[in-house]
């Protein structure tokens, strides 16, 4: 548990001395450009929520891989729809 918090407190502290100056940038020097420097800001975290949610579609759909291997060792009889599409 106390590593936990320490590694809690490490990510918390890497956030804010990256975060802080970055902010500090895009609302004191933006000027015109500030949506820019937000988007590209944003943009990273934006795609790789999107790709793990692909990664999880990939996965449970009916011809997935989690039903390929629970209907090839006999745990379902037929493919079961995770997504209820």
């Amino acid at each position: 548990m106390l590593r936990t918090i320490v590694y809690v407190a490490v990510a918390s502290a890497l956030c804010l001395l990256i975060g802080y100056p970055a902010a500090y940038f895009v609302a004191r020097f933006g000027g015109r450009r500030k949506g820019l420097f937000l988007v590209l800001l944003i943009a990273p975290f934006w795609i790789s929520f999107m790709m793990r949610m692909l990664a999880w579609i990939d996965l449970l759909q009916v011809n997935g891989y989690v039903n390929k291997v629970l209907t090839s060792l006999h745990i379902v009889s037929q493919p079961v729809n995770w997504l209820g599409r």
